[in-house]
């Protein structure tokens, strides 16, 4: 499903007027996404992330985000019920 949905964020990151500049998918690693998230925010000013961004008990993306760029990572009951 996540390459089907990389076209369909480009179509509507151009209609928003965002150049896409790349678009990396990488596997649920910890360690591989908060590698190249600290990469491509060394590089480019706005990284988006997407998958894998559910409030749920096995995903790593937000920890591996917060571990890229050097913050500590704190659950929001809050926001996890928007993402729900």
């Amino acid at each position: 499903r996540t390459l089907l949905a990389a076209p369909q964020a480009a179509q509507q990151l151009r209609r928003a007027s965002v150049s896409l500049q790349r678009v990396s998918i990488v596997a649920d690693h910890l360690d591989k996404i908060a590698q190249d998230v600290s990469a491509l925010s060394e590089v480019y000013d706005i990284v988006i992330t997407s998958g894998g961004v559910g409030p749920t008990h096995d995903d790593v993306t937000m920890k591996a985000v917060a571990r890229a760029l050097q913050r500590q990572y704190e659950r929001s009951e809050p926001m996890a019920s928007l993402i729900r």
